[in-house]
């Protein structure tokens, strides 16, 4: 089994950050590229059922830190931003029977905590 090798996780730059989050126009890149892996996910019937900061890794972690303006703090800013899921231990196919709960139970949806029936799966 052969692995890509991915480095540091969202969690890890959001803490490299002081805890502050991130740019907004670096979330922007970031959520576009992990929507397509979710529509990727959604188009061959899979939902991943552990999608959390922790559990999206980047190619390349290297940052830079941005000028402030005035009064303003610094920021992280990825130097090539490309984010992948990762932990795909718990993926379920549609209509697989789900033997386990859908996990961390600290990010689970709304709809999930509700057991609601709604989307594709």
């Amino acid at each position: 089994l052969i692995l890509e090798w991915l480095d540091a996780s969202l969690f890890d730059v959001v803490r490299a950050n002081g805890g502050r989050g991130l740019h907004l126009s670096l979330v922007r890149v970031l959520l576009r590229q992990l929507l397509v892996q979710l529509r990727v996910l959604q188009d061959n019937r899979c939902t991943h059922t552990d999608i959390k900061h922790k559990n999206c890794c980047l190619a390349d972690a290297s940052y830079f830190m941005s000028d402030p303006e005035a009064g303003a703090r610094s920021t992280v800013i990825l130097a090539n931003p490309l984010a992948k899921f990762i932990d795909y231990g718990n993926a379920v196919f549609e209509g697989e029977p789900k033997t386990h709960p859908i996990h961390t139970k600290q990010f689970r949806a709304p709809e999930v905590l509700l057991n609601a029936k709604c989307g594709w799966g």
